[in-house]
């Protein structure tokens, strides 16, 4: 899970159409900061808890978002 923070601390989210890019991460951090680790966190924490996800499942779930959102331009360093 800490590996997860460092991504969304350093990596950041932002989408692009056309000419332009939109920061995600800048837009929520406006509004409360690092908000997007806690969300992740949250979501890890409800889907190993509520939903009895292991941690070997979530690692590789978290690892396989992380590629298709560095192959398709969703997390941009």
């Amino acid at each position: 899970m800490v590996c997860l923070l460092l991504v969304f601390q350093i990596v950041g989210l932002s989408f692009t159409n056309g000419d332009v890019t939109m920061n995600v991460q800048d837009l929520i951090d406006g509004v409360m900061p690092k908000l997007l680790p806690v969300v992740a966190v949250a979501l890890i924490y409800f889907f190993m808890n509520k939903k009895q996800v292991k941690m070997t499942k979530m690692i590789l779930i978290i690892i396989i978002l992380s590629w298709v959102g560095a192959a398709t331009g969703i997390f941009t360093a």
